[in-house]
């Protein structure tokens, strides 16, 4: 019975401060070594300026909202005013963990729309500011999922973005991106080895026992369009680089590509075959607008290519003929060589000699040469004429 009593007194002296103090003037409410269970509502409700602390400086707070088997709600900010949720505004480590130890789903859910879920397993979100200690990683979203279970396993997803424009109503956007992730060294003096706007790594860890993947992607990037009617893309890109914006300051070497040598630098592993570039699709283009060059040596602007037909007239002994084929974009100086098409009696069945070059804008003239004592007269031959321009 006294137990009862002094609870219940604790509770009318709480409400009296909650009423009292909280309504008219700065308030503190301090709860310690017990515990209090009431069916109705708690309402703090001090004027601006209240500060409500749970877990003093040297000491663990906890807030627990709904039981085992309940409901329960933490709501803040119902206002038109500015709402923050501050954590972890001293010195230690501070975890936000979604259902870290149940089985069912759970997320954080901000103006009506997930902005993170999980489902049975962790799923931690670590957000670090303001520590300037040389020794710690910095991380925006540190997103880590793991799985000892056996058994059949669907998606696992470390980020799951998704950008989604619906209703049928007209809509303008301007730009419409799923992920932007900015690396930002706005500082003075900084010395560093690498800076990384975004890194993904794709491992196989060690000691593992029989592990089989039909693909082990790095980057996957992929175009789709859903059915409908009228729908009208200008350009689409699977990967786009855009140029550089420097303004100022020492770039040795600025690459919109680099691949590093693809042979493995560890271990002794089979490999069947090792591609640094590999483009598939036997009717698709690829084009480069820039200088090639081809392990090292001399770069190549632009390869032009055409075909024509020359039907050469007889060729007296130690007489030359000529014929032209059109190459667009053929200038004087051009490197070209000049090929017939095989056929009966065409000039590469005779002891006839040809050599080709660009006589004039978009013009590529062969010659063909008779050294032999009688005259020769070729068939009419298709010709392939290649151009490059260095």
């Amino acid at each position: 019975m006294n137990k009862i009593l002094k609870v219940f007194s604790m509770v009318l002296f709480v409400m009296t401060a909650l009423f009292v103090g909280f309504h008219f003037a700065y308030a503190t409410l301090t709860i310690s070594a017990t515990s209090v269970t009431t069916n109705g509502a708690l309402g703090i409700d001090g004027v601006a300026g209240s500060a409500y602390t749970f877990g003093s400086s040297t000491t663990t707070g906890t807030i627990t909202i709904g039981g085992t088997a309940q409901t329960g709600n933490l709501v803040i900010g119902q206002s038109s005013g500015t709402n923050k949720i501050l954590l972890g505004t001293g010195a230690g480590n501070t975890t936000i963990s979604l259902n870290s130890t149940g089985s069912a789903s759970s997320g954080v859910v901000v103006g009506g729309a997930t902005m993170l879920s999980q489902g049975v397993v962790n799923n931690p979100l670590y957000v670090v500011n303001g520590n300037t200690a040389s020794t710690l990683q910095l991380s925006g979203i540190n997103a880590s999922i793991t799985s000892a279970a056996s058994g059949t396993l669907g998606d696992m997803v470390g980020i799951n973005d998704t950008l989604g424009i619906t209703n049928n109503s007209s809509k303008t956007v301007t730009n419409a991106t799923g992920l932007s992730v900015t690396a930002s060294d706005s500082g003075d003096n900084t010395t560093g080895t690498s800076f990384t706007a975004g890194k993904f790594l794709t491992a196989i860890g060690s000691g593992m026992t029989n592990p089989v993947w039909t693909n082990m992607i790095g980057l996957q990037s992929q175009i789709t369009s859903g059915t409908g009617s009228g729908i009208a893309v200008t350009n689409s890109y699977a990967l786009l680089l855009k140029s550089p914006s420097i303004n100022t300051g020492t770039f040795n070497n600025v690459y919109g590509i680099y691949i590093e040598d693809q042979t493995s630098t560890g271990g002794s592993p089979t490999i069947t075959n090792n591609y640094n570039l590999y483009s598939a699709g036997a009717t698709s283009k690829n084009y480069f607008a820039g200088n090639v060059t081809i392990g090292g040596g001399t770069a190549i602007l632009k390869h032009l290519s055409a075909t024509g037909t020359i039907d050469f007239a007889s060729i007296a002994t130690q007489v030359c003929g000529t014929g032209t084929v059109t190459v667009t974009g053929a200038a004087t100086g051009d490197t070209v060589v000049a090929t017939p098409t095989p056929v009966a009696s065409g000039i590469d069945t005779m002891n006839l000699t040809w050599s080709a070059w660009v006589s004039a804008t978009n013009t590529v003239t062969v010659r063909a040469c008779n050294p032999t004592i009688g005259a020769l007269d070729p068939a009419s031959q298709t010709w392939r004429a290649d151009v490059w321009q260095h």
